[in-house]
């Protein structure tokens, strides 16, 4: 989300926090339809108020989203090298980071962005291209390598919760780069495939990676528990940042109303 706040900021959009958390992840919620393309039409509905150009939504949106898989694909790539699970996983982990890498990277995007947005004034686009430098690119890396370290962590907390997972045969450090290498692989597989949330292509890929590590069954059970923490912990997001928004709504209308407040 941060991120994503930093490409609308480039693209000389407002940026206000609360809206802009609000917007990501109350659109998130939009890839369990199918197609994904409601997860653009639900953060234009929430940006709406800002006054933030459907364009530099739809671009930024773009970046966000392909970065953030590439990144998944270079962690995946890495964390399969490490593993040696299966020469296969490796090639189709760097394939995903190739092909999502290649559309974000400043020069070929800025080459892209006239052809992927025609029918907007061109002088526009040529400001908002002259905006989007390697230093972006770079702060996105930072940034969505967090996330990525974050979500493996998610699925080792998950793991370790199981009484049936057996650890006992492996490394913490193989434990690790297993959740770290199955996690990304997973969900970039998972956005790849258009599927509503990825449906069974993380579970499938979560467990063919993690049963070497806890065995088939503590590893089909991590699968679908981290699905559904996942899934608690994003309507607990949206929950608490609409709580607070609302609140912060009134507040506002109360100062308006009664200025000595």
């Amino acid at each position: 989300s941060l991120f994503w706040r930093q490409c609308l900021r480039a693209l000389d959009q407002p940026t206000q926090l609360l809206t802009i958390l609000w917007a990501y992840f109350y659109g998130n919620l939009g890839k369990y339809f199918p197609g994904k393309a409601m997860v653009i039409v639900l953060r234009l509905t929430a940006l709406e108020p800002l006054g933030i150009k459907k364009v530099a939504t739809s671009i930024t949106i773009f970046m966000e989203t392909l970065t953030m898989m590439s990144v998944g694909g270079a962690m995946a790539g890495l964390c399969m090298i490490a593993l040696n699970i299966d020469w296969r996983l490796t090639v189709l982990s760097v394939g995903l980071l190739v092909a999502t890498f290649i559309p974000t990277f400043p020069p070929i995007l800025r080459w892209l962005l006239p052809k992927l947005q025609r029918g907007v004034d061109p002088k526009l686009l040529d400001a908002w291209s002259s905006r989007i430098q390697g230093r972006l690119f770079i702060r996105g890396w930072l940034l969505l390598s967090l996330t990525w370290i974050a979500f493996g962590l998610s699925l080792l907390v998950v793991l370790r919760s199981l009484p049936i997972a057996d650890f006992e045969q492996t490394t913490s450090l193989t434990l690790l780069l297993s959740c770290w290498g199955a996690c990304a692989l997973a969900v970039v597989l998972g956005f790849v495939s258009l599927l509503p949330g990825g449906a069974g292509v993380r579970e499938a890929v979560l467990s063919i990676v993690l049963t070497p590590v806890v065995g088939p069954v503590a590893a089909l059970c991590g699968a679908v528990w981290l699905r559904v923490v996942w899934l608690a912990t994003e309507l607990l997001v949206v929950g608490l940042l609409f709580v607070i928004r609302f609140l912060s709504k009134n507040h506002y209308a109360a100062v308006d109303r009664h200025p000595r407040l």
